[in-house]
């Protein structure tokens, strides 16, 4: 376990009331969870990210915001014992050198990890599932996890109480960990991170032309689609449609479903794609773009660029499954498709893509749904109100 703040030696500070973020990578906390964070700190916690740090500017960033920061080595998608013993390990160093008073484990790994440490520290958790990735498929691996959760959750919890605290994006997610026999003392469904509203502005419609602009942002990842929005925006093209498909991709070079250089060269190499890469502020882009295409296989919580591309206004085209169907309306602010369609992402696209008037509807309409559902504000409301209560198990 390495300091990541040289200015705080938390070995020998002993703080009182410290939420920790437990999460598997540093820049998924900043994307997703930075703003919770925040405002738990503005509502007296002492927070405290414990997380593996990839990069000095994601550990500066964290730094700067006043969050204690403890890097330890979390591989995400290994499940070979001797890793995870040296992760688990480092966890509970790391825990045992600040007092914790809740712990608010993120994604599966940091689930498993905070579960098994409550039983020497016994502290509360806040369990969160934003998106059960491959979770959803019924291999032998996913099975075993299923199996080694629910042990783990009967073993902590106990007759006389429940410290395990669960949220999850969409009710689709918790329905299926019901179903596998996970239970837990509470249960909330929150709407993804949400959105600053002022942050993600109801834009103007893109300057008239007649190249209508496709956005897909989303990390580098087989599974969200991006080869299937290839192939259909090359078939509007070859009919004569002028397009543009405009991608903004993640890298996410240690993730087991990732597209290889070769992949990403091809895309680069197409005329009618304009690569970005990673793109730190959206809103020029979205701007830019008259239509936000999401057509993932992989297992959402709610996805933020949908969320984000409804809230500036843009008609969403996403696939039917849990997660996006939360976002996305069908015919009321975008369209759904089935999971690996691609005759019938061609039919989605085309339709707003000759339909300057129903993109504009269809905009008008996410934005109001962001508003009144997926704004950041009710978001974090309802995340200090959780934290509250876990307190009082």
């Amino acid at each position: 376990m390495r300091l990541a703040s040289e200015s705080t030696d938390l070995t020998k500070e002993r703080v009182k009331r410290t939420l920790v973020f437990l999460i598997n990578v540093d820049w998924y906390f900043l994307l997703h969870w930075k703003e919770r964070a925040i405002a738990a700190k503005f509502d007296g916690w002492d927070v405290c990210i414990v997380t593996r740090v990839t990069e000095k500017k994601f550990r500066d960033e964290i730094v700067s915001l006043g969050f204690k920061l403890l890097d330890v080595p979390i591989v995400r998608h290994s499940f070979n014992p001797l890793f995870e013993l040296k992760s688990l390990v480092s966890i509970a160093r790391a825990l045992s050198s600040i007092d914790v008073a809740l712990i608010h484990a993120i994604t599966i790994k940091p689930i498993c990890y905070s579960l098994l440490i409550s039983k020497v520290l016994k502290k509360p958790i806040v369990a969160s599932f934003p998106g059960l990735g491959k979770l959803r498929s019924d291999v032998f691996i996913s099975r075993s996890v299923w199996l080694f959760l629910k042990v783990l959750l009967k073993t902590t919890s106990g007759k006389k109480k429940k410290r395990a605290l669960a949220t999850f994006e969409n009710g689709d997610d918790y329905a299926l960990t019901k179903k596998k026999g996970l239970l837990f003392s509470s249960v909330e469904v929150l709407p993804g991170a949400g959105v600053n509203l002022n942050e993600y502005p109801l834009l103007c419609q893109p300057e008239k032309g007649e190249t209508v602009r496709i956005l897909f942002a989303a990390r580098l990842l087989k599974s969200k689609g991006i080869k299937l929005l290839e192939d259909a925006v090359a078939r509007l093209v070859r009919e004569g449609y002028k397009l543009e498909l405009v991608i903004a991709g993640i890298p996410d070079e240690s993730h087991i479903d990732r597209l290889d250089k070769e992949d990403i060269q091809a895309l680069r190499n197409r005329e009618f794609i304009r690569w970005l890469g990673r793109v730190e502020d959206m809103i020029p882009t979205f701007s830019q773009c008259d239509i936000v295409c999401l057509p993932t296989s992989y297992g959402e919580g709610i996805p933020r660029i949908l969320i984000e591309g409804a809230a500036c206004g843009r008609p969403l085209v996403a696939t039917d499954v849990p997660g996006c169907r939360e976002i996305v309306r069908h015919r009321l602010n975008g369209l759904l498709i089935q999971p690996g369609d691609v005759d019938s992402l061609v039919i989605a696209l085309k339709t707003l893509v000759t339909n300057k008037d129903l993109r504009y509807q269809f905009g008008l309409a996410g934005r109001k749904l962001v508003e009144n559902h997926f704004s950041s504000e009710k978001v974090i409301s309802q995340t200090l109100r959780l934290y509250k209560s876990s307190m009082r198990l």
